[in-house]
């Protein structure tokens, strides 16, 4: 959180931001710390699925607006996928959702949607490069992606385990 807070600091004029979407906003620590850090007047809308009763209500009472939507239409078991009502954001957090989708195509087609142009993404995920997963792949041969039997070809829980581990490069 630290690293994604510095970088919208480093964003030229990042105090003029007015529109902030969080795909996959669980738990709702951003809200809080780009409010307490960034801009208390920021709108702030989540994307995501299975948001609870309890969870509607902290967010809220936050000020966060919540919009419920499958982002992974490819998902054995996807959601109904709806358009994003947001246009002309001027930051999108994806914070570590990435790695839990079967085909990021649509999400980020829908996050292009929602931001502005000259608009700031700020990805992140796990990858390959993290010294234990390549300790674990060098030493014992054990692969950081999900055993296809806790994958989402047999899993049909809330929620969705890792799909695929990235690299730098490829994003």
């Amino acid at each position: 959180y630290f690293t994604v807070l510095q970088y919208i600091q480093s964003i030229k004029s990042y105090d003029t931001i007015r529109t902030l979407v969080d795909v996959g906003p669980y738990p709702g620590n951003m809200i809080k710390l780009v409010r307490d850090f960034i801009n208390k007047n920021i709108l702030y809308h989540g994307i995501g699925l299975n948001f609870s009763d309890d969870y509607c209500l902290e967010m809220s009472k936050l000020g966060g607006k919540l919009f419920e939507t499958d982002i992974d239409p490819e998902f054995i078991e996807a959601k109904e996928c709806k358009e994003w009502p947001i246009r002309e954001s001027e930051l999108v957090l994806f914070l570590d959702v990435i790695e839990h989708m079967t085909n990021p195509i649509y999400c980020l087609d829908q996050i292009n949607k929602s931001l502005k142009v000259g608009g700031h993404l700020i990805l992140t995920t796990d990858n390959l490069s993290a010294f234990g997963n390549c300790y674990a792949m060098f030493r014992r041969g054990v692969s950081p992606n999900i055993h296809p039997a806790q994958s989402s070809l047999f899993y049909r829980g809330d929620w969705r385990p890792h799909h695929r581990e990235f690299t730098k490069k490829e994003l």
